[in-house]
């Protein structure tokens, strides 16, 4: 998939499908769904979410994004340093993984697992842009680790997610 713009092939979710499917596809199921909400929030502060059993109104993703990235970062370094792989490898990792916009990156990984489909946009919006969808899957990991209650607990159910988003299988981190 090219970066840049696309557009949703299957008709659009309503706000509880989305909420489902983003959980089914990080094999996480969340409980504080405010959290949630929140991480898949594309949309400016302000924007409500109309659920089957609420409204939320959540802040933009972007705070939950900075969290997560921090995490992500970390937790592909353990995974790089474990390998013994050269220093130089690590920019390799990271230039790769934590991409927007490359295929192996976290825009494109997410748009491939259907996350793209799962944001809260704004109004009149119909399509999102691959680095929508990267900040969404930093701010799911910072929602994630919150989740769980963050510290030790956190830290394990982050790596559970980022394994079932694919993030480890850079070869230079076998």
């Amino acid at each position: 998939m090219s970066p840049g713009r696309t557009t949703p092939l299957t008709p659009p979710l309503t706000p509880d499908e989305k909420l489902t499917t983003a959980q089914t596809i990080l094999g996480h199921t969340f409980t504080h769904t405010d959290l949630l909400v929140e991480a898949l929030q594309a949309a400016g502060n302000g924007y409500a979410v109309q659920l089957s059993t609420r409204t939320y109104t959540p802040q933009k993703n972007t705070r939950l994004a900075l969290l997560g990235d921090g995490l992500l970062s970390s937790i592909l370094r353990e995974a790089w340093y474990a390998t013994s792989q050269p220093l130089a490898s690590w920019s390799r990792v990271a230039e790769t993984v934590l991409a927007n916009r490359h295929p192996k990156g976290l825009g494109c990984r997410g748009v491939k697992m259907g996350l793209g489909d799962c944001l809260f946009l704004n109004p009149g919006m119909w399509t999102y842009e691959v680095g929508m969808v990267a900040t969404a899957v930093e701010a799911l990991v910072g929602a994630v680790f919150l989740d769980v209650g963050g510290g030790g607990k956190g830290w394990e159910a982050v790596k559970v997610v980022v394994g079932q988003l694919g993030l480890l299988e850079h070869e230079l981190l076998k």
